[in-house]
């Protein structure tokens, strides 16, 4: 797989760090997606930024530079110091809001799965991808002119905005992403393990790369249960990116980019950090000689015996239950080996382990159940945590508590307190700059082991 004919800027940022990669894209036409829907949405009343990244931000847009920014508002040219910073990352912010504060129709019209959400008489165009369930394209600038071949041209650029509701005619959910939103504890998780892979990837000196996060918004509503409200919504703005061909991102079988996903799982791993989890995980057993298979949870029937067979023959299944643990790797399309690159997006998955004990699967799109091959515990290349440097599994592991903040099944420290600083801010316990402190500090006790 070749990668996309975009250009890519990557300047130093501060003493050597440098930004995540490009491809920095500025018109709808450079996603490469076909049947991308114009959609119409509200500007909602009252949304806050609760963290932002102005340096990022006035890299990847020019039109916010600060010699743009005084020359569009020459007050700023008579501040100094302190006082000029705070007034140019004012002007950043409510740049930012006047371009992704919106949502859906469709998710504004109903309040089943989310407490009412105020808006206003501003409406704007935004974009949606195939397969862009709850997230959309807006462009920095309005639409003024057609290009040549009548597709629509943005010279300024395009945001990616995670969690803004459902498109026209999708009904919503409870559940698996169907109520269009996103909770504000899945944002910090998004943030908290995309800037703790850049620095694994930064410290292991790879060419690998992630979609890095310019905000995260407080739009003012909760996202709801059936019988309760179960946490405050968020937007997550990223930068916009070029999703794979093939739906869902799997891998065709022995191509670039399953070995390059696996290649990333198994580096990940030597950090105490995994993108497996209980979703993609299969679990293999006999029942009165009968194999027997759930996926996720859920049982797999309806299989013939060939393709029994074909299983057991590949899985090495005997009378022990196993548990495959499948990959679940998500990158934009640009993928590319000797030397390996990838760009990773979507960090919801990725948890601290302690030790690695069940087999890894790489899950391909053209297999029976996806099964491109395992890596047993017993393999010379099975790696675990190096306790030089890898994630301490005593902050972020699993728990019963964290910070004073409860657990229930499952949860890791992450989890814990990222929903545990989502409540306090949503019952104004923190305000938005402590909770940033809190969290930044945090994910410093796993990036400060990597500055060897």
């Amino acid at each position: 797989m070749q990668m996309a004919d975009v250009k890519t800027r990557n300047p130093i940022k501060k003493e050597g760090t440098q930004f995540p990669g490009g491809p920095l894209l500025t018109h709808i036409d450079e996603l490469q997606q076909t049947s991308v829907e114009k959609e119409k949405v509200r500007q909602i009343k009252g949304a806050k930024p609760l963290f932002v990244d102005h340096e990022l931000l006035q890299h990847d847009f020019p039109e916010i530079s600060l010699s743009r920014l005084e020359h569009d508002h020459p007050a700023l040219k008579k501040l100094k110091g302190a006082v000029k910073d705070a007034a140019v990352k004012e002007k950043i912010e409510s740049w930012l809001l006047d371009r992704t504060a919106y949502i859906s129709e469709n998710q504004a019209s109903q309040e089943m799965v989310n407490t009412p959400i105020g808006t206003n008489a501003k409406t704007t165009l935004a974009y949606r991808p195939p397969q862009y369930g709850r997230a959309l394209i807006f462009p920095t600038k309005p639409l003024r002119r057609q290009r040549s071949n009548g597709q629509p041209e943005h010279t300024h650029g395009l945001l990616d905005v995670k969690g803004v509701g459902l498109a026209p005619g999708k009904i919503p959910g409870y559940f698996d992403h169907s109520n269009g939103l996103l909770f504000l504890k899945e944002a910090f998780i998004e943030y908290l393990n995309q800037r703790l892979i850049q620095a694994i990837f930064r410290h292991s000196r790879t060419q690998f790369e992630t979609v890095p996060v310019y905000a995260i918004i407080d739009p003012g509503f909760d996202i709801k249960f059936e019988d309760r409200n179960a946490g405050p919504g968020a937007f997550l703005v990223r930068r916009a990116h070029i999703r794979p061909e093939n739906p869902g991102g799997l891998p065709v079988y022995q191509s670039a980019q399953q070995n390059v996903q696996l290649e990333i799982e198994l580096l990940l791993r030597k950090y105490g950090l995994t993108s497996t989890n209980y979703v993609t995980t299969y679990k293999l057993w006999k029942e009165d000689g009968q194999i027997k298979i759930t996926y996720g949870g859920k049982p797999i029937g309806n299989l013939n015996e060939a393709q029994i067979k074909n299983i057991e023959e590949v899985s090495h299944i005997r009378e022990e239950t196993v548990y495959f643990e499948g990959i679940n790797i998500q990158h934009t399309r640009a993928v590319r080996q000797n030397p390996s690159y990838a760009q990773l997006v979507d960090f919801g998955s990725f948890r601290a382990r302690q030790k690695f004990e069940h087999p890894i699967l790489s899950l391909v799109s053209d297999k029976l159940l996806r099964w491109g091959g395992s890596i047993w515990p017993d393999f010379e290349v099975f790696p675990q945590p190096d306790p030089r440097y890898c994630v301490p599994f005593e902050q972020w592991g699993n728990t019963t508590e964290f910070w004073g903040y409860p657990a229930r099944l499952h949860d890791t420290k992450q989890d814990i307190l990222c929903e545990g600083l989502a409540t306090d801010y949503r019952q104004g316990k923190l305000s938005g700059t402590q909770v940033m402190s809190l969290l930044n500090a945090f994910l410093q006790t796993a990036t400060s082991r990597l500055t060897a």
